[in-house]
């Protein structure tokens, strides 16, 4: 994780980026609040994977969240290092 002194020189966006997806894997996979994921994603959502696109929330509730949930029950993620730069995020 970042030290203090990175930690300072983040804009409020990247803070505001970070805290959102900590609570998104928290919330949504690690607690399994189903309606976290109503509040943070588009109903309109288009999520494109492998050869198919997978169109609106409800699919991507059904298509994916639920169909990893099913595979892997006790699924629990564990975010050790966020990198911010603007708008960008990365999660590892």
């Amino acid at each position: 994780m970042a030290n203090d002194i990175e930690k300072n020189s983040l804009s409020e966006l990247e803070r505001d980026n970070i805290a959102l997806i900590r609570r998104w894997f928290k919330e949504v996979w690690n607690d399994r609040r189903i309606e976290t994921i109503q509040e943070f994603m588009s109903p309109n959502i288009v999520y494109h994977v492998e050869f198919e696109k997978i169109e609106g929330i409800n699919s991507w509730e059904d298509g994916i969240y639920t169909a990893i949930i099913k595979a892997i029950p006790d699924v629990c993620f564990e975010v050790e290092d966020i990198i911010a730069n603007g708008e960008n995020i990365v999660v590892r």
